[in-house]
C-alpha cells in the first residue's frame, strides 16, 4: 500500500469514526421524530453535473412506482437544482452546498452535513436513499445524520476508485446493495430498488426535466424560434474532457452533408461559456451560406431543454446536453470513444449511439474506469475514426 492509499484511508476513516461518534450524541439531543401520518423517503444525489443529474430522473420514476403513497424528499447539489424544479414526482427539494468540505477539512464536512440536516429537517425520515453507484463524498454523511431507521446506499467497493475515495462509508448505511454487472445508469436505478427492497420492477422509464409549455414557448419567442423550424442541433462539447471530442472539422462536415440533402435544416448550437470558441469555429469552418442558430452560453439548462424539444434531431458528444436531448423525446445519436456507451449512452426510445470501442479503453479495460483521462496516441483515434459518412448512415437509420 502507498503512502497516498495509507493517508487517504486515514482520512476517510477518521472521519467516518467521529461521524458515528456524533450521530448517537445528536440522536438524544434531538427532538425530531418519525412521522406516524406518512412513509418519508428521502433521495440524496449530489451530482453537481448535468449528465448524471438527468439520468437520476429516471430513477426517481421508478422509486415513485414503487412507493405511490410516500412522500419523497430530494436533495440536491445547487448546480442541478434548476433540472428538478419542476418535478412531478418529488414532493420536496432540498438544496445542499457542499463547498470545499471534501478536500480541506475533515471537520468542516461533518459540520456542513449535520448543520444542513438540523436546519432543513424537522422530521426523520422513514429510508434515505443515496443512489450514486460512483464515490460521492456527502450524501452518506447525510443520510447517516437524518437519523433514519434504513439507509440504502451501493457498498463502497462497487468500484476500485470508489473503495479507496469512500473507503469505511459502508459503516454510515444500513442496507448495502452489492453488484459488478455492467449497467446503464437508467437500469442500475432498478437495480438498486429491486435489491434494496426485494421488489421486481421492470419498466425502465425515460428521462425527464418536467419542462412545461409555457417553459417552451418562452424560449421559442425569447431566441426568435419556430415550432415549424427544421432545427438539428450539434452538441459540439464534450464536457471536461477533450478525449470525448469528435473533431470540429467532422461536424461541419456532417452540417454540410445534412445540408446539402435538405436545405431547409437550420443547425443550432448549445453549450455553456467554455463552448464558444468551439462554436466560433465551427461557424467559420462552415462558412456563411449554412444557416447556424448560435446560443452557446446564452440559455439556462431549462431554455436548453425547451429548445431542444424544438429540434428534430440532435447529434452530439458525450455531454450533458446529450440527456437533455434525450429527456426532450427527439432523435438521439450520441457519439462515443474514450467514455464508457454501455453506462452512459442516451437513454430512450429514440437515442442511439455509435460507440468505437478500442482495445486501450475503459470497456476493454474491464471498466476499471469509465472515461480515459490520458490518451496513448498523439489525438483520440476512437472518435477520429468515427466519420461524417457513418453519422449520415445512421441518420437515414432513424426513418427506417
Amino acid at each position: 500500500m502507498s503512502l497516498k492509499t495509507l493517508l487517504i484511508k486515514s482520512f476517510m476513516y477518521a472521519s467516518t469514526s467521529l461521524a458515528l461518534v456524533m450521530k448517537p450524541i445528536y440522536q438524544v439531543a434531538t427532538k425530531r421524530r418519525l412521522s406516524s401520518q406518512q412513509k418519508n423517503i428521502c433521495v440524496i444525489r449530489l451530482d453537481k453535473t448535468v449528465g448524471d443529474t438527468v439520468m437520476n430522473s429516471a430513477f426517481l420514476q421508478s422509486l415513485r412506482m414503487q412507493n405511490p403513497d410516500a412522500r419523497i424528499t430530494l436533495v440536491v447539489h445547487r448546480n442541478s437544482y434548476a433540472l428538478v424544479e419542476k418535478s412531478t414526482i418529488v414532493d420536496e427539494i432540498k438544496i445542499y452546498n457542499p463547498g470545499n468540505s471534501l478536500k480541506y477539512s475533515l471537520i468542516n464536512r461533518l459540520y456542513k452535513t449535520l448543520s444542513f440536516v438540523i436546519k432543513e429537517f424537522s422530521y426523520i425520515p422513514d429510508i434515505t436513499i443515496v443512489p450514486r453507484y460512483d464515490e460521492d463524498h456527502n450524501a452518506a454523511f447525510i443520510s447517516l445524520f437524518t437519523l433514519a431507521p434504513q439507509r440504502v446506499a451501493w457498498t463502497e467497493k462497487t468500484t476500485e476508485r470508489k473503495s479507496l475515495l469512500n473507503y469505511s462509508f459502508d459503516r454510515l448505511s444500513t442496507t448495502l446493495v452489492r453488484s459488478n454487472v455492467l449497467r446503464h445508469e437508467v437500469e442500475r436505478g432498478v437495480e438498486l430498488l429491486n435489491a434494496a427492497f426485494n421488489t421486481q420492477l421492470t419498466e425502465r422509464h425515460d428521462l425527464d426535466i418536467w419542462l412545461t409549455d409555457e417553459e417552451v414557448l418562452a424560449a421559442t419567442l425569447k431566441y426568435q424560434l419556430s415550432r415549424e423550424g427544421n432545427y438539428i442541433c450539434l452538441g459540439l462539447s464534450s464536457g471536461h474532457s477533450v478525449l470525448k471530442q469528435w473533431p470540429l472539422e467532422y461536424f461541419a462536415e456532417l452540417a454540410k452533408k445534412l445540408y446539402a440533402e435538405d436545405n431547409r435544416r437550420i443547425f443550432v448550437l448549445l453549450g455553456a461559456k467554455g463552448d464558444v470558441v468551439q462554436g466560433n469555429q465551427f461557424i467559420e469552418m462552415c462558412g456563411p451560406e449554412l444557416p447556424v442558430v448560435n446560443l452557446i452560453a446564452k440559455t439556462t439548462l431549462r431554455e436548453t431543454g425547451a429548445i431542444l424539444k424544438l429540434c428534430s434531431l440532435y447529434v452530439g458528444n458525450d455531454s450533458g446536453n446529450i440527456h437533455l436531448a434525450s429527456a426532450a423525446k427527439i432523435p438521439v445519436i450520441g457519439l462515443y470513444g474514450s467514455s464508457c456507451a454501455h453506462r452512459f449512452s442516451p437513454w430512450g426510445k429514440l437515442s442511439h449511439c455509435i460507440a468505437n470501442e478500442k482495445e486501450c479503453g475503459p470497456c476493454a479495460q474491464g471498466h476499471i474506469i469509465d472515461r480515459c483521462s490520458t490518451c496513448i496516441y498523439d489525438k483520440p483515434l476512437c472518435m477520429y475514426e468515427i466519420t461524417a459518412d457513418q453519422v449520415c448512415e445512421e441518420i437515414k437509420n432513424l426513418s427506417k
